[in-house]
């Protein structure tokens, strides 16, 4: 399973390091200047950390690279995805197109290749956006009185 996280700040590095906790071992990053790779040398420390991780294929250019053949796309970046990228995903490919309020790409256009696909939208179908576990997970923290959260 290969999966191609387009966005290098906050969220991508969270959804990147989860992703690798949960054992998907092919994880591809995209920052605005393309693959985050160990041969760039405009990576601020968080992204060299990253380039270390990921990538074992050592893919590197841009989102046309990262994207062939990829089994899933998560954007959490105001960058766009072109639809002959998606198009060149394998097949039966999952699109999460998340930012807000602009996703990556329509999900119209994503499901003509895409076997599952969702927003961060509340006005699109599969809408899938980190403000739903909110509630859950504070009504848990407080229920237990828990003094910090963390990956565990």
């Amino acid at each position: 399973l290969r999966v191609v996280i387009s966005g290098a700040g906050a969220a991508g590095v969270a959804c990147a390091n989860i992703l690798l906790a949960a054992g998907i071992s092919d994880v591809v990053v995209l920052d605005s200047k393309g693959i985050v790779s160990g041969d760039r040398t405009d990576l601020t420390p968080v992204k060299t950390d990253l380039a270390a991780r990921t990538n074992p294929g050592g893919r590197t250019g841009g989102a046309a690279e990262a994207l062939a053949g990829a089994d899933v796309f998560l954007g959490v970046s105001a960058g766009k995805i072109p639809e002959e990228l998606i198009a060149a995903m394998a097949p039966n490919s999952i699109v999460f197109a998340l930012s807000n309020p602009d996703p990556e790409i329509h999900p119209d256009v994503a499901r003509k290749y895409a076997a599952i696909v969702a927003t961060g939208r509340s006005d699109f179908p599969n809408q899938i956006n980190n403000v739903l576990a909110f509630p859950g997970v504070f009504r848990g923290a407080l229920d237990v009185r828990a003094i910090r959260i963390t990956p565990a």
